[in-house]
């Protein structure tokens, strides 16, 4: 290796046993620090890729990288049954989920803290420290005083359980495994062990247990010592670094370097002889022996430490193309550097100077740096031997340092880091929609938050008692009022009316409909208790909308729309995005209460409470309802309206209800209240009907009776 200077110098110093003493030391010191047997360095997908096998080697982290560790314990996964469903047209299913206990051994080496995970490649863990999935998570640094994790503990046995002391682990409690295919995902770790930089030569030191004393004290970001020896793991760092190591007392300390030693030319081309010799002799390895491109992949910081390459090439011939894969993190720019030097040193190396010194030049070793008299180039001293009584040189030209070049690491695939948001939920009931009214009262549960969205679990109670619990796959667009929206007829646009919205996640959007858009049903909003369908959204800001240009009351609702304030529920209608549930008769007016379980949800749990008041049962309420005086009588009549066409197409007939047309007709006077009900669609009250006198008012209410519950009423009032 051109870099690393490894010859023994025992004769220079000591003569024929001194020579072999210096050959056993450095005998030691290469097995010892480098290991017997071909050079095999590790491979960048060997961080990547999480193991759980016996005997895996597990790295020394130094710096900060990126790393998927060996999962040392695991528990069996827990399962978990889930009862979903139930609803109108949604056959109760049962569903199971997994949640897993394991620790993954990160590094071999303490360290300080963990940042992001990455799971299946998706991001897990935010820089901030917040979980983006269901799980509780620790760190066991790898100190040497470490105690028993408290969860392999219980589980294993303290007696049976190892604290495994010097070894980093992450452990995790019922991590959720829904979104990864009830699986033990791919996991891997942002470590990282030092707060900055470690030093080059603090790193060498570390990694071959002080054998190495360097004194280059370049920063490295991130580094991971693993292989199949200590060699492997430091061998390439020292070669791309450009370190000169050489043997020195039986460890390898770095070459004298300075200012290189002049040689005069008479000390050129000495011999005991005193015979004619050439002052030195000069050579070149062929262009075709050396490497025409050096080829490093290394992780890239700016680039969530994806694998990045970084490639320089001679332009001077060359056949053979050299490849490294170096598990170390550098910048774009760092890395192009790097290979550029370590190209340039590799064919400086090619160049060989051979000399023969006098004797006083005994004490000379391999990694001085030399220059020849009358000559402006330095040298490096690779070996030294006796000859005779002359001192035999070798060496090689020194390395040039290249200036820095411009260098991209491309544009990252990664997922962004963004945190899981506090739930916000929105409880909804809906009348029916071309289906006739449903013998029991049906809520849905919507919910939004800001930032990341992550399935969410919603426990429902009714009047306290537990129902089976929800989850939430998608987020719906909810938010709040901030202007009350003023009464408005449902027979005409309403383009005077209307209403800011703030929605829960400022990322939404809502977005305008023409006319036809209308007509087929677009833009429908809950807003209160009334549905509304907006035909433009203005964005005021981040978040907030302006609606306007209105269409009121859909679907029976007109009777909500007097009773609007600042800070209601605002709802886009979307069913795909609700979960529903179905209640019992028995529930109509009774507390239904849902509380969020979500990643990003903190004491004290998000929740939300409203009285069920059965809109699922309840057929329309007739409409155009009028009270005529005819004579001392009074003729109440209204036009029926039905579930099966909201929009009077025909203006003749309306669609038949699978159930017997009956109405309640209530007229409330000061003499008190009287109570009708009949199968027609008007009725004649005679005085003796009439709650009140000539010159009072009454007020005149209609409802339809359905087959489980009245309709809203139509009302309309009348001087006597």
């Amino acid at each position: 290796m051109a870099t690393l200077v490894l010859t023994t110098i025992g004769t220079a110093l000591g003569g024929p046993i001194g020579g072999a003493l210096g050959g056993l030391v450095g005998q030691s010191v290469d097995q010892g620090l480098f290991g017997p047997g071909m050079r095999k360095g590790p491979r960048l997908g060997d961080l990547s890729v999480l193991t759980s096998s016996y005997g895996s080697p597990i790295p020394r982290i130094y710096g900060k990288m990126r790393v998927a560790g060996t999962i040392v314990w695991a528990s069996d996964l827990i399962e978990e049954e889930v009862i979903e469903g139930g609803g109108k047209g949604s056959p109760e299913r049962l569903t199971y989920s997994y949640t897993a206990n394991l620790a993954v051994a990160l590094s071999s080496r303490p360290i300080n803290a963990i940042g992001r995970i990455w799971a299946d490649g998706k991001l897990i863990r935010g820089g901030a420290g917040d979980l983006k999935v269901k799980a509780k998570l620790r760190l066991a640094s790898g100190s040497e005083d470490q105690a028993v994790d408290p969860l392999i503990g219980a589980m294993e046995g303290i007696a049976s359980t190892p604290a495994y002391r010097g070894l980093a682990l992450a452990i995790f409690e019922d991590l959720e495994l829904a979104e990864f295919g009830n699986r033990i995902p791919q996991l891997t770790f942002e470590v990282i062990a030092d707060e900055d930089p470690v030093p080059l030569s603090a790193l060498l030191a570390d990694g071959s247990g002080g054998l190495i004393e360097a004194s280059d004290a370049t920063p490295v970001a991130g580094f991971a010592a693993h292989g199949t020896s200590i060699r492997d793991s430091l061998a390439q760092l020292i070669e791309l670094s450009g370190v000169r190591l050489v043997d020195r007392d039986g460890r390898l300390r770095s070459a004298g370097g300075g200012v290189p030693l002049l040689l005069a030319s008479d000390e050129l081309g000495s011999d005991a002889d005193r015979a004619e010799r050439p002052k030195f002799q000069r050579s070149r390895a062929p262009d075709g022996e050396m490497p025409a491109m050096l080829t490093m992949t290394y992780y890239d910081p700016d680039r969530d430490y994806q694998a990045g390459q970084a490639r320089a090439s001679s332009g001077k011939g060359g056949t053979r193309d050299m490849r490294l894969e170096l598990p170390a993190v550098f910048a774009a720019a760092e890395a192009r550097q790097l290979v550029e030097n370590a190209l340039s040193r590799r064919w400086l190396a090619g160049e060989r100077l051979k000399l023969r010194l006098p004797p006083s030049r005994m004490d000379m070793r391999p990694g001085d740096a030399i220059q020849l008299a009358g000559t402006a180039r330095p040298w490096t001293v690779r070996s030294v031997s006796i000859e005779g009584m002359a001192v035999a040189i070798e060496a090689e030209a020194a390395p040039v340092a290249i200036q820095p070049l411009p260098a991209d690491a491309g544009r990252p695939v990664s997922d962004p880091d963004i945190a899981v948001g506090r739930s916000q939920l929105v409880l909804v009931e809906l009348p029916p929609d071309g289906d006739a009214p449903g013998p029991t009262p049906l809520i849905h549960v919507a919910a939004s938050n800001e930032g990341r969205w992550k399935s969410l679990p919603v426990e429902l109670n009714l009047e306290g008692q537990p129902l089976p619990s929800i989850s939430l796959g998608r987020r719906s667009i909810i938010g709040r009022t901030e202007t009350p929206l003023d009464p408005h007829s449902p027979n005409i646009l309403d383009q005077r009316s209307q209403v800011i919205v703030r929605l829960a996640n400022e990322t939404q959007v809502l977005l305008n409909a023409d006319r036809d858009a209308l007509v087929a049903g677009a833009n429908l909003a809950l807003i209160g208790e009334e549905l509304v369908q907006f035909g433009r959204a203005e964005q005021l800001a981040p978040g907030q909308f302006r609606l306007s240009s209105l269409l009121r009351g859909r679907r029976g609702t007109e009777w909500a729309a007097a009773m609007h304030g600042v800070g209601e529920p605002f709802c886009l209608v979307d069913p795909a995005k609700f979960r529903s549930q179905p209640l019992s008769a028995a529930s109509v007016g009774a507390i239904l209460t849902a509380i969020a379980h979500g990643i990003g949800d903190v004491a004290p749990l998000p929740q939300l409470s409203r009285s069920v008041s059965g809109e699922a049962m309840r057929p329309p309420a007739p409409c155009h309802l009028k009270a005529i005086r005819v004579g001392a009588d009074v003729h109440a009549q209204w036009i029926r309206r039905s579930h099966r066409h909201w929009a009077w197409l025909d203006g003749v007939g309306d669609g038949a209800d699978g159930f017997p047309e009956l109405y309640r007709l209530t007229v409330q006077g000061p003499a008190g209240e009287t109570v009708f009900e009949t199968g027609s669609r008007s009725l004649l009250l005679g005085p003796s009907q009439i709650p009140g006198e000539s010159g009072q008012s009454i007020c005149l209410s209609v409802a339809t009776i359905g087959p489980a519950a009245l309709s809203h009423a139509t009302s309309t009032t009348l001087t006597l």
